[in-house]
């Protein structure tokens, strides 16, 4: 079936019709950006540009670019890796002191926390949920 050239136009002009909504909407955002972007710009433009001191300023890296502040960050960085290495060996003692055992005090201790959460269990409320038809 070939189409004649105004049902061609018809088309086109239905298509155009669809789509002008959405244009005029977009121009309408972007002219909205436009106005806030201009309007900070001239805020920015009227104020006093305040320069940022190097010490505040930070390299790529995440340190800062002050020489005084790289020390205290190493040093801050250095006592909490001094903190986990406690942590960790604090874990692997006790660790080490629970494989000691033998397996009789092992499990004797496992039903012990088992009946105290057991009973903590049957203390709090329980809420039964029925079936709706």
């Amino acid at each position: 079936m070939k189409a004649d050239k105004t049902e061609t136009m018809n088309y086109a002009q239905l298509g155009m019709a669809a789509m002008l909504p959405g244009m005029v909407h977009m121009l309408e955002l972007m002219q909205a950006e436009v106005d806030r972007f201009r309007t900070q710009l001239a805020a920015l433009q009227g104020a006093e540009l305040q320069e940022t001191p190097q010490a505040q300023e930070r390299r790529g890296s995440g340190w800062p670019a002050d020489p005084v502040e790289r020390s205290a960050e190493a040093q801050r960085r250095q006592d909490l890796a001094k903190q986990k290495r406690k942590i960790k060996a604090a874990n692997a003692k006790r660790k080490a002191s629970w494989e000691a055992q033998p397996a009789k005090v092992k499990k004797a201790r496992l039903a012990a926390m088992l009946a105290g959460r057991l009973a903590k269990a049957k203390e709090s409320p329980v809420v039964k949920l029925e079936k709706v038809a």
